[in-house]
């Protein structure tokens, strides 16, 4: 292991793609162990004219609690997350499980279990509020808006070898919050992390370079209605005494809700499968047949009618499906729909001196509340090795070999956790709606099992464990 005197050795330079949580994340890691002494820069490059996150709610497991703190953002976490402090409801059950057809199985609003685990409630938040916080913390010098990635390409010298290691950005055309075209400059740095999201361009660009076929998004079957309902109203549909953590089973669909902002806002989620009965090749907020918008006004994403249109059928007509839907969605604001789309598990998440996460890696249906949780897991492993001293402050001969011996860790730590979290999801999503799974079909009791035992293996990862384990095999391999 060799490691340079700091002060002839230039920084390591870090850009990530994109500003969503994993890029935030990303972001402050590098910033944090800056802070410590690493001999790091990083920039962070985000196509829209503001930091923006879409969506209501999302949730954060143990696991990637645990993961925020060790990154530095857990008082930011702490200071939105969760129902009522001084609430009656634990931060140790997730989910009251119940099932809400009565056409379904034998009973009505029959409760199937809870769904525990230490604090596996306490990390629930809003998606804009959360990001919004991320990016306070990060100084104006670090963040580049108006700034799409379009591609990227190593830079050879004339003896064919990596000149250090350097990575070529390249910007598409875009315009500024005045309206004013411009194209940005093209970029050089030492390595890149593509969070780019799941339409991904880097991760387009990475197979392309390996001659592969791009690894696309696809639409998973899935179609959500999504809303925030004031925590009053909630009750008032519900019931005072009824749990704002809720998960409702039903054939071919299911509703859950869970507290945000303090226990003040609920979120709700309606979940249908809709499988082959329609294609979509978009996402998010997607309308089955585009031709429906150019004839109806845009105030009918608020209405009854288009609710009808996209095939909600008798979901609110409570001699079917008992759990007030009507009401519910009549409370939301705002109801916005959803394509669910995902990735399928790449072959592929690493380049010379370039990795995907989060999303852009591993894209996940949202049916086990883990994929947030990857994306953080993904920043905190990823920024820890590549900020160790020996990888960062390595001689400039040596840099650019362990520069990619660390992908090639991270990727070998990370991806197939992530893999798993991708097909157990989509799992998960079959077990909520009586679809078979491992048999479980309308077997309350195999769902009961599933379900009790099915979280674990996410929620008790010890990060802090397995990321010194990880380090310390850098270090042999370095």
């Amino acid at each position: 292991m060799t490691i340079s005197n700091e002060s002839t050795v230039a920084p390591l330079k870090i850009a990530i793609i994109g500003g969503g949580i994993a890029g935030l994340a990303a972001a402050m890691g590098v910033l944090k162990h800056q802070k410590e002494g690493a001999n790091v820069e990083v920039v962070i490059y985000e196509a829209a004219h503001e930091f923006k996150e879409i969506g209501a709610g999302v949730s954060f497991g143990p696991n990637a609690q645990r993961a925020l703190h060790m990154i530095g953002l857990g008082n930011e976490l702490d200071s939105i997350s969760g129902g009522d402090p001084g609430g009656s409801e634990s931060d140790d059950v997730w989910f009251d499980v119940y099932v809400g057809e009565k056409q379904t199985v034998k009973s009505e609003r029959e409760m199937i279990c809870k769904v525990e685990g230490k604090d596996s409630a306490k990390g629930s938040v809003h998606r804009a509020d959360f990001l919004n916080k991320m990016a306070n913390l990060v100084p104006e010098p670090v963040k580049h808006l108006n700034h799409r990635c379009s591609s990227y390409e190593t830079i050879l010298s004339e003896e064919g070898e990596n000149a250090g290691g350097k990575v070529l950005l390249r910007f598409a055309e875009t315009t500024d919050q005045n309206g004013n075209k411009f194209t940005p400059e093209d970029v050089k740095v030492d390595v890149v992390l593509a969070s780019d999201g799941i339409k991904s361009l880097m991760r387009k660009c990475l197979y392309k370079r390996r001659g592969l076929d791009g690894a696309l998004e696809k639409y998973s079957g899935w179609i959500a209605w999504r809303g925030l309902i004031d925590q009053a109203e909630y009750h008032d549909i519900m019931g005072k005494d009824a749990s704002t953590k809720l998960l409702l089973l039903g054939q071919d669909k299911h509703i859950l809700t869970f507290p945000i902002k303090h226990g003040k806002v609920v979120n709700l989620v309606i979940m249908i499968i809709k499988g082959s009965e329609i294609t979509l090749d978009r996402s998010p907020r997607i309308d089955p047949n585009p031709n429906f918008w150019r004839t109806k006004p845009h105030s009918m994403r608020n209405t009854w009618l288009f609710l009808r249109y996209v095939s909600l059928d008798n979901l609110s007509n409570e001699q079917k499906f008992n759990l007030c839907i009507a009401l519910f969605l009549k409370a939301i604001e705002d109801p916005s729909i959803w394509g669910i789309f995902d990735l399928p598990v790449l072959e592929h998440t690493i380049d010379h001196h370039l990795a995907l996460i989060g999303d852009s890696a591993h894209a996940t249906t949202p049916h086990q509340g883990a994929g947030a949780g990857q994306a953080v897991e993904d920043s905190l492993f990823i920024t820890a090795i590549l900020c160790s001293p020996v990888v960062c402050s390595a001689p400039l001969t040596e840099r650019s070999a362990k520069v990619q011996k660390a992908l090639e860790l991270y990727a070998k730590v990370r991806h197939t956790r992530g893999g798993k979290v991708q097909t157990t999801s989509a799992e998960a999503g079959k077990l909520y709606e009586f679809n078979e799974v491992n048999g479980e079909g309308k077997d309350l009791e195999k769902i009961k099992q599933n379900l009790i035992h099915r979280m674990g293996w996410i929620w008790d990862w010890d990060v802090e464990a397995e990321l010194k384990t990880a380090l310390k095999e850098l270090e042999e391999l370095c």
